[in-house]
């Protein structure tokens, strides 16, 4: 991938507002220990994964994130990133709305 893709593609998450917000997501996500299994959680803030590295760099560089995942507050056994991201301010789309604000059509 990195020979196709520049290397400004990829963003930073060492930045001191990523990592800030990264304690805020991880923290939410503690949180909803009541309602998420143990499983979802650990899955969700795992360190190599990107999940919450993505709600937190939208968040500390308000942008929206780009997922087919669907909101879905009743699932327990894994996170779905617009669940995730509402609660930080963070606004989702999908594919078909980029593409609408894109203006580009198939």
């Amino acid at each position: 991938m990195k020979q196709h893709i520049p290397e400004s593609f990829f963003k930073s998450t060492t930045d001191s507002r990523v990592l800030t917000e990264y304690q805020t997501v991880a923290a939410w996500a503690e949180s909803r220990s009541h309602h998420y299994q143990r499983k979802a959680i650990d899955e969700f803030l795992e360190f190599k994964r990107a999940d919450a590295w993505l709600v937190a760099y939208c968040s500390a560089m308000h942008r929206k994130l780009v997922t087919q995942e669907v909101s879905n507050p009743n699932r327990k056994n894994k996170i779905p990133l617009p669940d995730a991201c509402a609660p930080q301010g963070v606004k989702t789309l999908n594919m078909n709305e980029l593409f609408t604000i894109l203006k580009i059509s198939f």
